[in-house]
């Protein structure tokens, strides 16, 4: 049997655990909040010539965003549900063609996912998913790029993204 001071310290570092998990998403959701409020006011990304533009931030944008964030509070009850909702919200976000963001949440159910020792099955299929999808919008971005320079760059940094 466990003593009571045992139980005690248990139980007030489970608390804190979960202060900081809350904590962390809250930054998260902000981080996130504020990046494609920025896409909203700023101008988009265009780093090179015939860089293919993406669509304008609606609210449809923030929605995604929002569900991908707070998908994060189930990782302790539902680490599965949590994993994908997440990582489909990502998807969603990036094949609907806006800027490139919502990588935060993902990055953070996948490395809470493994670091809580579940099954490492799941975070890898949702992190293949997840490089494939961001090729794929970098693909779509470089598509008419002629600059064979940003193509070689485009091709190491993104692991033959206009192949």
């Amino acid at each position: 049997m466990k003593s009571e001071k045992e139980v005690s310290t248990t139980g007030s570092m489970s608390f804190r655990s979960n202060t900081l998990n809350i904590l962390l998403i809250l930054v998260v959701l902000a981080i996130e909040t504020l990046a494609t409020y920025a896409s909203v006011t700023g101008e988009p990304l265009n780093p090179v010539d015939h860089w293919t533009v993406t669509r304008e931030t609606d609210w449809v944008a923030f929605v995604v965003v929002f569900v991908g964030c707070v998908s994060l509070f189930w990782q302790n009850i539902r680490p599965i549900l949590a994993l994908i909702v997440t990582t489909l919200s990502y998807c969603v976000y990036i094949l609907s063609d806006y800027e490139l963001g919502l990588f935060l949440p993902v990055m953070l159910i996948l490395y809470t996912s493994v670091a809580n020792g579940h099954s490492r099955i799941w975070p890898l299929c949702m992190a293949m998913i997840s490089f494939l999808v961001s090729l794929f919008w970098v693909y779509q971005r470089m598509i008419q790029v002629t600059d064979s320079g940003v193509i070689m760059f485009a091709w190491f940094t993104f692991g033959g993204a206009k192949l």
